[in-house]
């Protein structure tokens, strides 16, 4: 399967600063048979919704390819966090990684439980996320938004982003 997968931190790990922890969350998929097809340019954002956290994020989007199901690959995702310090139970803080499942090349909506874990693809609030939506726009403009009949290109651009939260997104 092809996913396309999020990617953000604002804070140091015990890997080393922000731009370290994405160069060892690629390095860490690769390694877990989780092929890294493509990477989105990094951007610079403000933290949104966050009360706990002050640091700006580095954010990007990247296409990987496995034989993953879904369910099975956030496990992994969320194990790749866990080895970067980042403590789940603190809600809208600071984080050292933090990855999503944001869309499947070629799929519908995506909805699947376990005992730990409810997953959501596409990711329900990622069309009203400027850091979300332009590196993913980068990497797969052409790719449809699940069941919906718009591309990534199409919905970043009809989509009500306010033009401050654009310009809170820096493109490094």
């Amino acid at each position: 399967m092809i996913y396309a997968l999020g990617f953000g931190s604002n804070k140091s790990s015990k890997i080393g600063n922000k731009f370290s922890n994405y160069k060892f969350t690629v390095s860490e998929l690769n390694k877990r048979n989780i092929r890294v097809i493509t990477k989105s340019n990094l951007y610079i954002t403000s933290p949104k919704d966050m009360t706990l956290a002050s640091e700006n994020f580095i954010n990007a989007a990247l296409i990987i390819e496995t034989s993953l199901k879904p369910l099975k690959l956030i496990y992994i995702l969320k194990e790749i966090e866990k080895i970067m310090g980042r403590v789940t139970y603190k809600k809208n803080s600071s984080r050292s990684c933090d990855l999503d499942i944001l869309l499947v090349k070629d799929q519908k909506n995506i909805s699947v439980r376990d005992h730990n874990h409810f997953l959501e693809v596409p990711h329900p609030r990622m069309k009203d996320r400027a850091f979300v939506m332009l590196p993913l726009n980068d990497i797969c403009p052409n790719w449809y938004m699940g069941n919906e009949k718009v591309t990534v290109s199409q919905c970043l651009k009809s989509q009500s982003i306010s033009d401050k939260m654009y310009k809170s997104v820096k493109r490094l």
